[in-house]
């Protein structure tokens, strides 16, 4: 996925590359590459004395952090340093006169320029399919050589919630316009005056750079329901489940607190439970208490559950939502209704009974 990307960015580059090639008044037999191209030639009207070697070069760093966390909606902020530097001066042209001689030493600062960057233009792309960049183009002003702008550029960047652990590639495309070259002339020159009818032109190219930068998604505790243990009906109150937390992280969990979030049919005034410290890998029960609804239907239900806990750098964390099914059975039949239907029946026949004797009394009684 990763190399899949790059073969899209490198794509990009060079479609930046003919739209720049087709907007700007490109040189005659000039190239834009993702080095850079020449588009204002000099003009025939000056001179160039000299043969300049070099240009700006960017780099760039990420201000304050690059680590987040999963499902994390952040702002990164980019720093660009210009490293680029001038390797040689070489004559082009040798002086002959008084004119020429100044007409050089001038060129000579003009030159210097070479490794101004302005302005900067700047594209993030991500690598992954975990980290995605909801910024578009951002801009700077000129940047010498040497110096680092003083206000980064931010990109709004969101880190997927299934994003594992670990370093991540992004690519900050920049493009960028600056002094190919310098040229200066005069009509003649005065020993108070100094150069007379002076003029100068400087040839301008854009370079394409593309800048390697990562952001690290956090390490942090993960957990599972890895058994659930419950026997539960409708109607029933106090009904208990059993649920076992294991941590898949790769992080310790101190001061860990399980919690249910519950629905109907179930309510709980017992809704929490402490698991205490829970090292990688390991696992420990916690043991909640729900009443069920009257009117639950008889099947399988969602509870969903969380841990808050305290990671190493003692934050308050709270993990990711997850659930665990329970089975709820149909209401149990009430023995003691029976019991007591049945002692109301026997009653009644006794009752009954009874009566019937009585009123079949012998005749020599009633006599």
């Amino acid at each position: 996925m990763i190399e899949l990307r790059r073969i899209e960015l490198k794509r990009l580059i060079r479609c930046l590359a003919i739209v720049l090639m087709l907007t700007l008044p490109l040189a005659a037999g000039s190239e834009l590459a993702a080095g850079g191209a020449e588009f204002m030639p000099l003009r025939s009207t000056v001179e160039n004395y000299w043969d300049v070697t070099g240009s700006p070069k960017i780099d760039a760093s990420v201000v304050g952090t690059n680590e987040f966390n999963r499902g994390d909606k952040a702002i990164l902020r980019v720093a660009l340093s210009n490293i680029g530097t001038i390797t040689a001066f070489e004559p082009d042209e040798k002086p002959e006169d008084e004119k020429e001689k100044k007409l050089a030493d001038f060129e000579f600062t003009l030159e210097k320029a070479k490794t101004v960057a302005f302005p900067i233009t700047g594209e993030l792309h991500s690598l992954s399919e975990y980290i995605e960049v909801q910024s578009g183009r951002q801009v700077i002003e000129g940047l010498p050589s040497g110096k680092r702008s003083s206000d980064p550029m931010e990109f709004a960047i969101e880190v997927d919630n299934d994003a594992p652990e670990g370093q991540y590639p992004l690519a900050l495309v920049v493009f960028y316009a600056y002094q190919e070259n310098a040229g200066v002339g005069a009509s003649d020159v005065d020993s108070l005056l100094g150069l007379k009818g002076f003029r100068q032109n400087a040839a301008f190219g854009v370079k394409i750079e593309s800048i390697n930068l990562t952001v690290a998604v956090k390490s942090k505790a993960d957990f599972q329901a890895v058994d659930v243990d419950s026997h539960l009906n409708a109607g029933q109150e106090g009904g208990v489940i059993r649920v076992t937390y294991r941590n898949t992280g790769k992080e310790s969990a101190k001061d860990a607190l399980a919690r249910i979030s519950l629905f109907m049919p179930f309510s709980s005034a017992d809704d929490q439970a402490s698991l205490g410290t829970l090292e990688p890998g390991g696992e420990k029960a916690a043991t909640f208490k729900l009443d069920v609804d009257d009117e639950a239907i008889a099947g399988n239900y969602s509870i969903n559950t969380e841990v808050k806990y305290t990671d190493l750098k003692g934050n308050s964390i709270v993990s990711e939502t997850i659930s665990f099914p329970v089975n709820v059975g149909p209401a149990k039949r009430s023995y003691l209704g029976m019991a007591l239907l049945a002692v109301i029946l026997l009653a009644a026949i006794g009752a009954y009974l009874l009566k019937r004797k009585t009123i079949r009394l012998p005749s020599s009684i009633i006599d």
